[in-house]
């Protein structure tokens, strides 16, 4: 989960990503319930807090992988996060 705020306004993008199937991101969602969504995650997942920069680097990584293979399909919701997460990726890189 990589979140962000506008002035007093959170939210995040939510990702999902398979490390045992090569890294690829499987589901994606946007959110401005980022303590909410942050809870339900802790329930389901054991998650580690990363750099930005690392969750980022990781992220591009994962949608490279996804773009290599147009039959793969992946969840509506990804496909809709795709060019917002590049967009966010491009300006924390650079």
């Amino acid at each position: 989960m990589c979140s962000y705020a506008y002035d007093d306004e959170s939210h995040a993008m939510v990702f999902m990503i398979d490390e045992i199937s090569g890294s690829l991101t499987r589901h994606a969602f946007l959110t401005r319930e980022v303590g909410e969504t942050l809870v339900r995650l802790k329930e389901q997942v054991r998650l580690q807090s990363i750099p930005p920069e690392a969750a980022h680097w990781l992220l591009s990584r994962s949608y490279d992988r996804f773009e290599r293979r147009p039959g793969f399909g992946g969840s509506a919701d990804l496909h809709h996060t795709r060019l917002v997460a590049r967009r966010r990726i491009a300006l924390a890189m650079n």
